[in-house]
């Protein structure tokens, strides 16, 4: 046996081969098990700066210092793909899943990433190459030695965009400002974070989950003065002693029937926006023809319901749910207000934005108020309707968009695997 030093040594653990780099300027593949060489790569102008076996165990990656990388197929023991660089690379390793290559190379910043085109092959029956395949990475270079402090007096690029930010009412990140979209057309997300509406729907599971067992029973305290009625044979004043359920019965008896913010904004917003329909409708009517251009433009412009999307955003999920739960609570104005809110959404739906938001509301609207809803269908059907169309239009483009990314990610997958 001819005995040759080894300068580096790499283990793959899914077929128990281990690669050396010899300093005979070869590659040898050994079985660990049976202790004898399998293998044996040659033809390295110069010493092999790194090794790495693919997931599977099946190719060997070589990096050597005459700049070039060449790939291994070992069970049958034959150079597969070969390609040089400028900079020799100094470090490699395959993916987890074998699809990418990443490298390092000599006086290069940076990690590089290749495709492995023959990833999805099972068996390699290309040509042996005769010639690697010229490659070249970026220069991606940081020059550490001219980098200049700054100094307090000489404001930085950063800090004039706060200044300026400060300057206009705060350099704060403001989740209530409107997001408004890129393009016409683009479904815009409010910002948000996920706990401000995902679980808007599920807060009775929540509450019943998070309810005590026992629930704590505070001791009844005596007022510190106690109040005696004047007689002949004195006695304590009765209601004193609870004067907490008084509280809690003239609490009650103050908000029945009280018509709550969100439903005074609601009608206000349709009430405006049934007189510009009627506007409208007048002036087509007179023919007035570019009258009836202004209005529409105004109309797209400004509908009056963002100020219901942002008073709703400046709430938490269980204030949210109180303010949805007290509409319709009159029953004498239980259906002007369900139609005021069907036109907020459909509005809302309409203009794609906070997409989440809106439709997170929306599902909140119809699981506390669908009997309601459904009791006055011959008022508010022709309202649905055109509520289920506009949620239809602006779903449709992210749907598609879904649609197409999960079967490409499927596809890809199953043929990968």
């Amino acid at each position: 046996r001819r005995h040759v030093p080894v300068g580096q040594l790499v283990l793959c653990r899914a077929s128990e081969l281990a690669a050396a780099a010899c300093d005979d300027l070869s590659v040898a593949v050994v079985d660990v098990r049976a202790g004898r060489v399998v293998r044996r790569f040659a033809g390295f102008g110069n010493r092999v700066t790194d090794l790495s076996f693919s997931p599977d165990g099946r190719w060997l990656a070589t990096g050597s210092m005459d700049g070039g990388v060449r790939l291994f197929d070992i069970p049958s023991g034959r150079l597969i793909d070969w390609f040089s660089f400028a900079s020799a690379p100094v470090s490699l390793c395959f993916s987890p899943r074998g699809d990418f290559l990443a490298t390092v190379h000599q006086g290069k910043v940076g990690i590089f990433l290749w495709a492995n085109k023959t990833h999805n092959g099972a068996v390699y029956t290309g040509a042996l190459p005769e010639e690697p395949v010229r490659l070249d990475v970026e220069e991606i270079s940081i020059d550490t030695s001219s980098t200049k402090k700054i100094q307090p007096s000489e404001p930085s690029m950063m800090d004039t965009e706060e200044a300026g930010e400060n300057k206009g009412g705060g350099g704060k990140f403001d989740p209530l400002r409107v997001h408004y979209p890129k393009h016409p057309g683009i479904v815009t997300m409010g910002g948000l974070p996920q706990s401000r509406w995902a679980n808007l729907t599920s807060l009775e599971t929540i509450r019943e989950r998070n309810k005590p067992t026992e629930p704590a029973k505070a001791p009844k305290e005596a007022p510190f003065f106690l109040q005696v009625k004047t007689g002949l044979e004195p006695e304590l004043a009765p209601e004193d002693l609870n004067p907490s359920e008084e509280k809690d019965d003239a609490d009650s008896k103050r908000f029945v029937g009280a018509e709550s913010k969100l439903a005074r904004l609601l009608l206000r917003c349709y009430r405006k926006q049934q007189q510009k329909s009627s506007l409208k409708k007048r002036k087509k009517t007179l023919g007035d023809k570019n009258g009836v251009r202004e209005g529409e433009e105004g109309e797209a412009e400004d509908t009056g319901y963002r100020k219901v999307t942002k008073y709703l955003k400046h709430f938490g999920p269980a204030r949210i749910d109180a303010e949805i739960r007290s509409l319709a609570s009159d029953p004498r104005t239980e259906r002007i207000e369900l139609a005021a809110a069907l036109e907020f959404f459909k509005s809302e739906l309409s203009s794609k934005m906070d997409f989440e938001f809106v439709n997170s509301i929306l599902g909140l609207f119809l699981k506390v108020h669908s009997e309601t809803v459904m009791i006055h269908t011959d008022g508010l059907q022709k309202k649905l309707r055109a509520l289920y169309a506009a949620q239809k239009e602006s779903w449709r483009s992210l749907e598609n968009q879904f649609h197409y990314s999960m079967c490409m990610i499927n596809h890809l997958s199953g043929v990968q695997q």
